[in-house]
């Protein structure tokens, strides 16, 4: 991918659209294009203090060499003496996480839509040798696009050891699966858990993520009755305690999952070409 040549006097920053430990992210326009783009402001000060260059380094690597339909784009990078700055694509509609906090659980073809466009996006990642690590619903223009990338890495091999950062149990505990928040060497499976927990939080969110999270990982998982039969073995195949029973795990891969009988009738190739369906059941 080749990052365009910004600075910050290239944009008119707007207000802040989201935060973190070490960072915040500003929505700005670009002055000559007059195009919106969510800018990432990592203090170096903080990155210092906490020593974790390596996963700020990691981060842009990794955003560096996707570039999809269903992920958030980086456009570039530039720094001054106090901040470092990645510019991102920016996605209007905001989180689709928010949106169902905010408004319930999706309608099952919305919800088989938007996995679908997930499921399209790990494969991808995994293609290219990433780990995401913290798999939710993303953000949503009219499709989905996975972000927030500051937990992911490369996939490490089995003689890898795992650096005190990577050690740390980073990213939205509710889709965490048990090996991550046991620190243990990560694999492509950890993708897998959390594409499980945000297919039950699509389909029903109930009353606590906390809790159902807490529910999930003592296989306590509630289906109301009316649950999607399809979906419903999905999701429990997913969420398997040990990673390599996780559908998605054997050599045919994510391809286990597309041809898994919740997403039947859904074109994988073409997608992003699609209108979503009715977000919520009337």
């Amino acid at each position: 991918m080749v990052l365009r040549n910004f600075s910050k006097d290239d944009f008119t920053f707007k207000n802040e659209i989201g935060c973190g430990n070490m960072c915040h992210v500003m929505l700005a326009e670009h002055n000559d294009t007059k195009i919106d783009y969510a800018v990432k402001i990592i203090n170096k000060a903080e990155i210092l203090q906490r020593d974790v260059l390596h996963v700020v380094k990691t981060e842009r690597a990794v955003l560096e060499k996707i570039d999809h339909k269903s992920i958030i784009k980086l456009e570039g990078t530039f720094q001054d003496p106090f901040n470092l700055y990645f510019v991102l694509e920016y996605a209007p509609k905001g989180e689709l996480f928010d949106r169902i906090v905010d408004d319930g659980p999706l309608s099952i073809d919305s919800a088989k839509f938007y996995l679908a466009e997930l499921v399209n996006a790990l494969d991808y990642l995994k293609s290219k040798g990433i780990l995401h690590r913290d798999v939710k619903p993303g953000s949503e223009t009219l499709h989905i696009k996975l972000s927030d990338f500051n937990s992911a890495m490369f996939k490490p091999t089995e003689s890898d050891s795992l650096s005190e950062e990577q050690k740390k149990v980073n990213g939205t505990v509710e889709f965490m699966s048990p090996e991550s928040i046991n620190r243990e060497l990560a694999s492509e499976a950890v993708d897998l858990w959390a594409l499980g927990c945000t297919a039950y939080f699509l389909i029903d969110r109930g009353d606590s993520e906390y809790d159902t999270f807490n529910k999930i990982l003592e296989r306590e998982i509630e289906f109301p009755q009316d649950f999607d039969p399809n979906a419903r073995d999905l999701i429990e195949k997913l969420l398997k305690i040990d990673p390599k029973e996780r559908l998605g795990m054997s050599e045919n891969g994510y391809l286990d999952i597309k041809t898994h009988p919740f997403f039947s009738g859904i074109d994988f190739d073409n997608i992003h070409d699609c209108t979503p369906p009715v977000m919520h059941n009337k």
